[in-house]
């Protein structure tokens, strides 16, 4: 049950339910680790410097999970990881145009989520909580969210896209940690939350539709 894949110089990192493993097939080598008694993965990324990896961010259902990197790019030991128990995440994003330390966005249900500021050492320094235009808009839709991308797309202004359960969501936003409110770019849900459906857009939908006709699987800028 693969949850999130990604790759440097060889070594593919795989995230699945319980665990991770790093593989490298031109070296045939193989390195497992499973996640603690009751922890399952929704998610996870690199954090990279300068183009290299040095830490391994995690979504999980306690919230985030960062293990340093070693040099060869096997994972720290378990005890060597820094968790923040924001609540369950289901997609981390990497927050662009952040000065200093890298920082991390992880989005959950129904407005649950954080970010986190990652040290150059492969630790957590801080833990921020999401602006309330975002939580607010994610609580009100009651919203799961499945995917998380940032970045500017045709100019200088940085976009959060929020991909649901029941819609897309773009909040213009630099850090997610402001008052700006998000909007849905489109939304569908039959359940009632004050937001009007809109998903003409989208395609159309014929009587007796069932099933999350809004839902969006994954984003990629």
């Amino acid at each position: 049950d693969i949850r999130a894949l990604d790759e440097q110089n060889g070594d593919l990192y795989v995230m699945t339910k319980y665990g991770i493993s790093v593989l490298n097939i031109d070296e045939s080598t193989q390195n497992h680790q499973w996640m603690p008694q009751g922890v399952e993965i929704h998610d996870g990324m690199l954090v990279r410097s300068n183009g290299i990896p040095y830490a391994l961010a995690i979504a999980t259902t306690t919230g985030f999970a960062l293990a340093p990197l070693l040099a060869d790019g096997s994972l720290g030991n378990l005890d060597s990881w820094d968790w923040s128990m924001v609540g369950e995440l289901h997609a981390l994003s990497l927050l662009e145009g952040t000065d200093g330390n890298q920082q991390v966005i992880g989005l959950g249900h129904g407005g649950v989520g954080g970010i986190i500021e990652i040290s150059s050492l492969g630790a957590i320094s801080e833990t921020f909580a999401l602006g309330q235009g975002l939580r607010a808009g994610l609580e009100t839709a009651n919203a799961s969210v499945t995917s998380i991308e940032h970045g500017a797309i045709g100019g200088s202004t940085l976009v959060l896209f929020v991909g649901t359960d029941r819609g897309l969501m773009m909040v213009e936003t630099a850090s997610a940690r402001d008052e700006v409110a998000g909007e849905w770019r489109f939304f569908f849900t039959q359940e009632s939350t004050g937001i009007s459906p809109d998903i003409h857009e989208l395609r159309s939908l014929p009587l007796g539709t069932v099933g999350p006709p809004a839902e969006v699987r994954d984003i990629l800028l």
